[in-house]
């Protein structure tokens, strides 16, 4: 029967001819009634046939805009929702044209049909400018010998014509039309035999060609039908066919990037099995995915308007090891990976794996050497020599409960911007949960988990674009849906950033990162007897208080000695633009943020036209700016800042409206976003704090902040309008007026969306206050006055278990000696080096960086009796210094000192910092075996002799140790080391056996430790 229908269609010859063409005249009879029942048959399975809509009412475009010839500038691309012909959003495309002609096609996927008699496609078109609408047919068999593609032909239908207004436009499918083409292909293509059965269509296609200016159109209501599934078995697969396309549609510009001729900025998080639909709707538009293979996943994400970036396959041999490529290579890659943007190579690679990493990566060029897609990876060092060869390579660390402070992590991801090639695409991972093997060991020991709050991951985010970076990517080792202590306000929290991110996608993708300047604050009058600015009348003011109220001024004092260095702006240039991002890099923001707010801000911008104004743009708004000008620039105001703000300088009102039509679209996704994460917020801290207040460490303002935070939370809600937008539109129905989302009661109400945003934002800003006064009081009174003393003062969620570990050991019922200590030899009272590691203390042997000489001596303390360890990294002669250390020059090892379920360790000792370290920002750090990198203190500023006091807890039978590190060049000296080991109160734990957590309604003395606490060996020059 197919070949009677081929026939049929390619020959035009009536019915009995063809009959007689296949079995001749002894069989016509026969032969024509078995081609009449497979016409019925035929006609049946179009009677079965389906219809395509497509409404566009969805927030992701689906049209792609592909230049014919000539160039386009200031290409626009959304879905509107104001000038739809009928639902709630239309596809709105616009551009300029500069030097005419250019010939443009816009492309829209169809789901693959046969091409039928009746098969036809019409389309609501409203644009300035003529243009016609046509089908593509794909030959599913046959492949083009001109190009090597799949084989296609356009036939073109309807034109539009009614400038300006409304039109249907409609194209056909006349067999006669397609029969006529079809001889005109084998023309062309002759002496080729072509094998034309089965064809298939499968793109709608609207082509114009105009002179210079602009053009601007909006696309409604697409019908295509009746679909008739194509037929299998070709040789060359539908699928292939329809998802075939003329040029892979990634380019890079030096950093700049950019995907189907429009500025990408990568949004990215690895694939947890959630559904696509979901990772949209968080923002994403780049997913990595486990298997480059799973062309099904990659299909779903397309369909949802993502990108995946995988794995690329990998030579190996039999027994899973990796073959060079000079003794195997890679098949080339199918088509079917074609969702694929970017081949992934992975995380935290070393420059010591540099040499397989780059022979994979020469296979898989070669591999995909028909689409030469970009590859990316994340290194660890040698970033110079990665640079070179990766098109997108990433850096990243877990800054996040370390003594390394946001602006630090700023500087290191700028320091290794700079050691990159130059115009190197960077990327980065931000971090949004604990480390995990911190994570699973207090969920195994049963402590309070640790949380990332959502302010974090804004200040991270932010300082990733201070430092340069041109795609971020969300690390999560679990789904985004997950119901896990705090990942709905992480959740909540990324599709925020998401929406900010996708707002100024462009000046991000293509801006260039000049300089960070520093800003001003208004700071606003408070004493320091009432430093929350929370009036707390009838509060009892007990010794708890009176604490409480001291470590808040203390807090303020040092706060005000630190502002100056922590407010920094990042300042981005474009040809039509400067983008500002002011950023409050607040000391100790890692564990605890603080308030992070402030009733307005000043900036300075130098190298602005006349013209220029100055815009505060965010997910609800996008509000002038009052500005005056000064020598060389402009000075900005911003009524009111919190932790980061957004603002564009132009004097091109385009870019503007751009924005405002981009802010308008999500303003009520955002405002939604704001509410729901500030709900969450305060549940969680209303809780930690009724824990912390049956504990007997309850802040005295505490009421008042969450009652405010509630009152501002009830405020939030009822600005927003969305339902009242609803019932507004169905009154104008109801009365039968026509209901319009631009009327003037709707634009209106929208007005609440950003009020309803800032009122949520202010809650957050209490809560903060909140959080980091009871962060202050476990952190900064003697004798824990650093975060890292307590396991559990690293965050504020895990303080209900950092007073109970207090308590505990507040009351041990052993007092253990400077005598009784665990690790051999910690005072250093040897004769040398050898000497100690005779006794257990380790130098592993490790790369030692090029033109760098280590040291390790045991030495005369400096300025005290005794002996110490010395650690110095020195410039060998004649070698001139690294603007970086890679690797890390010296690390020394402890001996392994057994511990068990239930203890409690007191870790002491001093350090000096004889030299300031340089070509590191890590400095010397100590680390020990229980918190590994999260608990680590670091050190670069020349000090002297410093004390260093930490506790831990011992969840598991095992063994501790600590690590001392010299990460660049610089000389330091430690002495007097010692671990302590207390047993808790009446607990007498079995060996392998975790310790349960006392009864949360036990008060514990908050100053029973103090007197537990040990006292330092006297020296003399002490």
């Amino acid at each position: 029967m197919r070949i009677a229908q081929t026939l049929l269609h390619e020959t035009g010859l009536p019915l009995a001819e063809t009959a007689r063409a296949i079995v001749g005249p002894f069989c016509l009879r026969f032969a024509a009634a078995w081609l009449a029942c497979g016409v019925v048959g035929w006609l049946t399975v179009v009677c079965c046939a389906s219809e395509h809509f497509e409404g566009f009412d969805g927030k992701l475009t689906s049209w792609k805009i592909r230049v014919a010839d000539g160039s386009l500038d200031r290409v626009e691309h959304r879905r509107d929702e104001t000038g739809a012909f009928r639902g709630t959003r239309a596809e709105a495309i616009g551009w300029q044209v500069l030097q005419g002609p250019a010939t443009v096609v816009l492309e829209h996927k169809l789901p693959p049909a046969r091409a039928l008699d009746d098969l036809k496609l019409s389309l609501m078109v409203r644009s300035s400018s003529a243009m016609t609408l046509s089908l593509r047919v794909v030959f599913p068999r046959q492949i083009d010998p001109r190009n090597g593609q799949v084989l296609k032909l356009t036939l073109r239908g309807g034109k539009y014509s009614k400038l300006s207004d409304w039109q249907l436009v409609e194209v056909g499918l006349p067999m006669k039309l397609l029969e006529e083409q079809v001889r005109l292909l084998r023309s062309k293509l002759s002496p080729t035999v072509l094998d034309l059965r089965d064809p298939i269509v499968d793109r709608a296609l609207l082509e114009m060609t105009m002179d210079s200016g602009r053009t601007e159109m909006l696309l409604d209501e697409l019908h295509f039908g009746p679909i008739v599934e194509p037929v299998g078995g070709s040789a060359v697969q539908p699928a292939q066919a329809v998802d075939d396309s003329v040029a892979f549609p990634v380019a890079f510009s030096l950093d700049r990037l950019t995907v189907e001729r429009k500025p990408f900025f990568p949004r990215m998080m690895a694939y947890h099995g959630e559904a696509p639909d979901r990772l949209r709707d968080s923002g994403f538009n780049l997913i990595w995915i486990p298997q480059a293979e799973d062309v099904a996943l990659q299909r779903a994400l397309r369909d949802a308007g993502l990108w995946a970036t995988a794995t690329p396959p990998r030579a190996v041999a039999v027994n899973g090891q990796s073959l060079s490529g000079d003794r195997a290579s890679l098949p080339p890659i199918p088509r079917d990976c074609d969702n694929v943007l970017a081949w992934n190579l992975g995380v935290s690679i070393s420059g010591l794996s540099r040499a397989e990493t780059l022979q994979w990566l020469s296979q898989v060029q070669s591999a995909d050497r028909d689409r030469q897609r970009p590859i990316m990876a994340d290194v660890l060092g040698e970033e110079r020599v990665f640079s070179r060869y990766l098109s997108m390579f990433g850096s990243s660390q877990h800054t996040l409960n370390s003594m390394r402070t946001i602006k630090q992590y700023r500087e290191m991801l700028d320091q290794r911007r700079k050691l990159a090639r130059p115009g190197s695409f960077m990327f980065t991972w931000i971090p949004t949960e604990p480390l995990p093997e911190i994570s699973q060991a207090r969920q195994a020991a049963g402590r309070i988990p640790m949380i990332v709050e959502p302010e974090q991951l804004r200040l991270l985010v932010y300082a990733s674009l201070a430092a340069g970076c041109r795609g971020i990517g969300f690390s999560l080792n679990e789904s985004l849906d997950s119901d896990s202590p705090g990942a709905v306000e992480r959740r909540l929290a990324i599709t925020q950033l998401n929406l900010e991110l996708e707002l100024l996608e462009e000046i991000l993708a293509s801006g260039t990162l000049v300089e960070h300047r520093p800003f001003k604050i208004t700071a606003p009058s408070q004493s320091a007897s009432a430093i929350h600015a929370v009036s707390f009348r009838n509060s009892a003011v007990s010794r708890a208080d009176r604490d409480a109220r001291q470590a808040a001024a203390t807090s303020a004092i040092r706060h005000e000695n630190r502002l100056q260095s922590e407010l920094e702006a990042a300042v981005f240039r474009t040809d039509k633009a400067v983008l500002l991002l002011p950023i409050w890099y607040e000391h100790n923001a890692q564990f605890v943020p603080g308030q992070l707010a402030a009733p307005g801000a000043t900036i300075d911008v130098s190298s602005v036209p006349e013209t220029a104004r100055a815009w505060e743009v965010t997910t609800t708004r996008v509000a002038n700016l009052p500005s005056e000008p000064i020598p060389g620039g402009r000075r900005i105001k911003l009524p009111r800042f919190d932790t980061t703000a957004t603002i564009v300088v132009t004097s091109d009102q385009q870019t503007i409206n751009a924005l405002q039509r981009k802010s308008e679209a999500m303003q009520s996704e955002s405002a939604r976003l704001w509410i729901e994460l500030a709900k969450a917020k305060l549940e969680r801290v209303r809780i930690a704090d009724e824990v912390l207040t049956k504990l007997g460490v309850g802040q005295p303002d505490a009421p008042q902040l969450l009652a405010k935070a509630r009152a501002l939370l009830r405020d939030a809600e009822a600005n927003f309008p969305e339902e009242l937008i609803e019932r507004t539109l169905a009154h104008a129905r109801e009365l039968g007026q026509k209901a319009s989302k631009n009327s003037a009661n709707v634009v209106l109400l929208r007005r609440n969306f950003d009020s309803a945003a800032r009122l949520s934002q202010d809650c957050l800003q209490t809560l903060r206050i909140l959080q980091r006064a009871h962060w202050e009081n476990a952190t900064i009174a003697k004798p824990i006055d650093s975060p890292l003393s307590s396991p559990h003062t690293l965050c504020f969620q895990t303080l209900p278990d950092h007073w109970r570990l207090l308590a505990n050991f507040g009351k041990s019922g052993s007092q253990p000696s400077s005598r009784d200590n665990l690790l051999p030899h910690g005072d250093f009272e040897v004769l040398d080096f050898p000497a100690l590691a005779r006794l257990g203390w380790q130098n592993p042997t490790t790369p030692i960086p090029s033109g760098i000489r280590p040291v390790v001596q045991v030495q005369p303390a400096s300025g005290r009796e005794g002996r110490c360890l010395r650690l110095v990294a020195a410039l060998e002669t004649n070698t001139d210094a690294p603007a970086i250390v890679e690797g890390t020059p010296i690390t020394i090892v402890s001996p392994n000192v057994p511990v068990q379920a239930g203890q409690i360790l007191h870790i002491s000792g001093r350090v000096r910092i004889s030299s300031p370290i340089s070509g590191s920002l890590q400095g010397v750090t100590l680390t020990d075996s229980l918190t590994g990198l999260t608990g680590a203190w670091h050190w670069t500023e020349k000090r002297e002799w410093q004390p260093i006091q930490m506790l831990r807890e011992v969840y598991q039978d095992g063994e501790f140790s600590l690590t001392l590190s010299l990460h660049g060049l610089g000389d330091v000296q430690f002495d007097d080391l010692q671990v302590l080991a207390y047993e808790p109160p009446a607990v007498q734990p079995t060996p392998g056996q975790s310790v349960p957590l006392k009864d949360s309604t036990q008060r514990p003395n908050r100053f029973d430790f103090w007197q537990r606490w040990p006292r330092f060996p006297q020296r003399a020059g002490k």
